[in-house]
């Protein structure tokens, strides 16, 4: 009976504090913390070729395009930022080497897709000067207002939205 009794105040012992508590759960980062501590800069190239239909004066195009994006720690805008190269071929079989660059400010909204830290960038309409060698006086670059969206998988922010943009962010620094 003794051995009972102090084998049932051993186990109250144990349960009334005898074992240390849990470690206090990590606060769960931001989406924004855990992009931004990838990195505040990201980049992506895409290549395009293609053609366009008459009365464009361009008829064949071969385009790289670079962006590169910059998420600061905080507010609700960053660094939007294109360079563009392009082989164009004119109608009249002329071959041209072009140049441009725009820049602007990007809304920024920082969320979750699923479990994964999320952003939305928003970009306003602009227009770039093309700069073409030979000279020529190709129409300028008329970008329209854009709103993407990407998640963080891994260490590279994947498009999901709109869903036939196939663009991968990567990591600058």
């Amino acid at each position: 009976m003794r051995r009972l009794a102090a084998g049932l105040a051993l186990v109250g012992v144990t349960a009334c504090g005898g074992a240390p508590p849990p470690p206090p759960t990590p606060p769960q980062q931001s989406p924004r913390q855990a992009i931004v501590g990838i990195s505040p800069h990201w980049r992506t190239t895409t290549r395009e070729h293609g053609f366009n239909d008459a009365p464009n004066p361009i008829e064949l195009f071969d385009r790289q395009l670079e962006v590169t994006i910059e998420l600061p720690p905080e507010g609700n805008t960053g660094a939007w930022k294109l360079q563009m190269t392009e082989r164009l071929t004119l109608r009249d079989g002329q071959k041209l080497d072009c140049t441009s660059e725009a820049a602007t400010r990007a809304s920024l909204q920082f969320g979750r897709k699923g479990d994964s830290p999320a952003v939305e960038l928003s970009v306003p309409a602009l227009s770039a000067k093309r700069r073409c060698v030979p000279e020529h006086p190709v129409a300028d670059l008329q970008l329209p207002a854009a709103v993407a969206r990407y998640r963080l998988k891994g260490e590279e922010l994947q498009a999901f939205e709109p869903a036939d943009l196939r663009a991968i962010l990567y990591p600058v620094d």
